[in-house]
């Protein structure tokens, strides 16, 4: 009997079909499990191998004797658990078994094709099973764009450098999960479509291609997004240097306007008796002329359009 734990699809006469036991016979069984039932694993392999398999999170396809294995997982921004985001197809001969740990997607997925009706095959089916790994991708890196150039716009505005750096960083970190999240899957997805094995039907080679095709897309639409992170460090970069130059030439405008004032200073500073020290009107007149020479020198600056 099928449990929450365990559920049974058929493919038979082109219709899709919710089972509450063992078929007798089926032109094609699909078969929903949970990770975590301990009664359930592929036929190819014992428990203790199974187990070992399902402690590897890598993203792989894996050719067996008895039948082929493909291991998927939902990346980050889909589920917040990495363990909780595993999937294993499984195919033997009449049989595609699915396990993972929540399997909920998959019961309303199969639900609502059975309710469809229309023509089913094993290629169409399995379409529709592995393109729920990227179906919702395109949007996600829209959005990933998006936040892209609300960053560019606020480093340009000048806002706060650290909250620039660190969307920057996070955001590098999150597109190179996504590469190679999508490099994985053109290899699991490739190693299956080649069918040494050759339980899979002659279509599903074909819907195969379309979705490695669409997930060498997200792959180089990713790489792009990498490239526009590195445009916009640049540009930060690049504001953070033009702010240092313009505090450098303020404090070098202003040490240049007083210099002038640092040589009178020193020049009567020096231990001498110099004739003018006697003269009635020559403090106000030294006064009068390093106004005059500070006067001059912001005079010649401003002209000049040096601040």
């Amino acid at each position: 009997m099928a449990s929450q734990d365990s559920m049974l699809y058929m493919l038979r006469d082109a219709q899709l079909i919710a089972l509450k036991q063992e078929p007798d016979k089926s032109d094609c069984l699909i078969r929903l499990c949970t990770l975590e039932d301990p009664k359930a694993r592929p036929l190819c392999l014992s428990h203790k191998a199974w187990r070992a398999a399902c402690e590897n999170p890598a993203i792989r396809f894996e050719s067996r004797e008895q039948g082929d294995l493909l291991f998927l997982r939902y990346h980050a921004s889909s589920h917040g658990q990495e363990g909780a985001s595993q999937v294993v197809f499984a195919f033997s001969p009449g049989e595609i078994a699915i396990f993972c740990a929540a399997p909920q997607r998959f019961f309303g997925l199969l639900e609502e094709l059975s309710r469809e009706g229309g023509d089913w095959n094993v290629p169409r089916l399995l379409y529709h099973l592995l393109e729920v790994f990227i179906r919702h991708d395109s949007q996600r890196l829209d959005r990933l764009e998006n936040r892209l150039e609300a960053m560019e716009d606020a480093v340009i505005e000048g806002k706060d450098h650290r909250d620039c750096v660190r969307s920057m960083i996070a955001m590098r970190r999150r597109l190179f999960a996504l590469k190679r999240y999508y490099e994985q899957m053109a290899d699991a997805f490739s190693g299956l479509l080649l069918n040494d094995s050759g339980l899979l039907e002659d279509g599903c080679a074909k819907y195969l291609r379309i979705l490695t095709d669409r997930i060498t897309r997200l792959h180089s639409r990713v790489m792009e997004l990498q490239d526009y992170v590195t445009e916009i460090r640049e540009a930060y970069q690049s504001q953070v240097d033009i702010s240092l130059n313009r505090t450098m030439k303020f404090f070098t405008v202003i040490t240049t306007i007083f210099l002038p004032l640092s040589l009178i200073a020193g020049w009567y500073g020096m231990n001498f008796d110099m004739p003018e020290y006697h003269l009635p009107f020559a403090y106000p007149a030294l006064i009068g002329i390093s106004l005059l020479v500070v006067g001059l020198t912001v005079f010649i600056f401003r002209k000049k359009k040096w601040f």
